[in-house]
């Protein structure tokens, strides 16, 4: 069986930063003198379709955590029941080997 994982959120924390720099080349454009932005990116609009943008990425990450989360209980009750059921058949070669 293919062990379940749960994996760092990627996604989410790229878009952060992502958006983390172009606020901070907004307000200090002096920090990259040679590239300008292009002018759309300087409206509140484009500051909103990228919020937008980035809480759909938390939700998608969310999403994949509970699912990562759902395989790994059901991988732990799995691997509980086939612990006990190597002690149930332990205990059971041991009262027939008594016997």
């Amino acid at each position: 069986m293919k062990p379940a994982r749960i994996h760092y959120p990627w996604l989410s924390t790229l878009g952060a930063v992502a958006i983390l720099c172009w606020q901070m080349l907004l307000a200090r454009p002096e920090l990259l003198p040679q590239w300008r932005l292009p002018p759309p990116l300087l409206e509140h609009k484009a500051l909103y379709t990228a919020l937008g943008i980035f809480t759909l990425l938390v939700v998608f990450d969310i999403w994949v955590f509970l699912r990562a989360s759902r395989r790994c209980r059901a991988q732990l009750l799995q691997y509980q029941e086939q612990i006990g059921e190597l002690f149930d058949s332990k205990r059971e070669l041991g009262t027939r080997a008594r016997t």
